[in-house]
């Protein structure tokens, strides 16, 4: 067996073995999870069922097995979302001996700062958007109608907008990425701003559900960070232009 061939064998085994440790912390958490699944479900139910009270309504299960299956799908997609930290330690390890210290680097801060941003879009979604979402929704309803939510309904309209804003606040990310690899560039970014804001739109009406509300909720998000994520280069690069320029008279001097 040569050199390429034992490589080749190690590199799979390693894999096989961050899988099962990363499978291993997902089925632990799912299990303390699943022990409080009724409470944690009554937990994400709390908001809309606050608003449902007023009019009579409440959440209710169309099918026999939904009152045991949704806290159990609640249960597991949470159960993934807490192991996210673990995975890209699992993914980092693996990648990190074949780097450079300085690719360590960039690749220690790139996944440190997506996870926290995943983590922030989905706090940003579940205590600002949902709530906005869940107080329009129930006073657009007509007097005569009485609320009456389906509990795998509603449980796969709040995952697909969290899902939708962890997903969507990985944009300072990807013009990061694409600016220091020369992708793209400052000045065609700025010009690019018509086309962002068109596209963070048409990106929020494939990403949330079939209403207006919910897609500008997505869509303004998704703005303001391509506004801010361009603010902070054009600041950084402004500033090593000053560097180099004053490092550059220092040396005429």
């Amino acid at each position: 067996m040569n050199n390429s061939e034992t490589s080749f064998i190690e590199n799979l085994t390693e894999i096989r073995k961050r899988l099962i440790i990363s499978l291993i912390v997902i089925f632990v958490i799912f299990i303390g999870l699943f022990a409080y699944s009724d409470l944690i479900f009554n937990i994400i139910a709390e908001p809309w069922l606050s608003l449902l009270s007023v009019n009579n309504g409440q959440i209710i299960a169309t099918s026999v097995t939904s009152s045991f299956f949704a806290p159990m799908k609640l249960s597991f997609y949470l159960s993934i979302f807490l192991a996210l930290p673990v995975l890209c330690w699992q993914l980092w390890s693996f990648l990190a001996p074949g780097l450079f210290p300085n690719e360590r680097n960039t690749l220690w801060f790139f996944f440190s700062a997506s996870l926290s941003l995943a983590y922030l879009g989905a706090l940003f979604c579940f205590f600002v958007v949902l709530p906005m979402c869940f107080y329009f929704f129930s006073h657009a309803a007509p007097e005569t109608v009485r609320l009456m939510t389906d509990i795998n309904a509603y449980l796969d309209f709040i995952l697909t907008l969290i899902l939708a804003f962890s997903f969507t606040f990985q944009l300072p990310m990807v013009l990061t990425v694409g600016l220091r690899k020369g992708i793209i560039s400052l000045e065609t970014l700025s010009q690019s701003r018509p086309y962002i804001i068109i596209g963070s739109f048409i990106l929020g009406m494939l990403l949330t559900p079939p209403d207006i509300f919910s897609q500008t909720l997505l869509a303004l998000p998704i703005w303001l960070l391509f506004e801010l994520t361009l603010f902070i280069h054009i600041r950084f690069s402004r500033r090593q232009t000053l560097s180099k320029k004053a490092n550059r008279s220092e040396k005429t001097t």
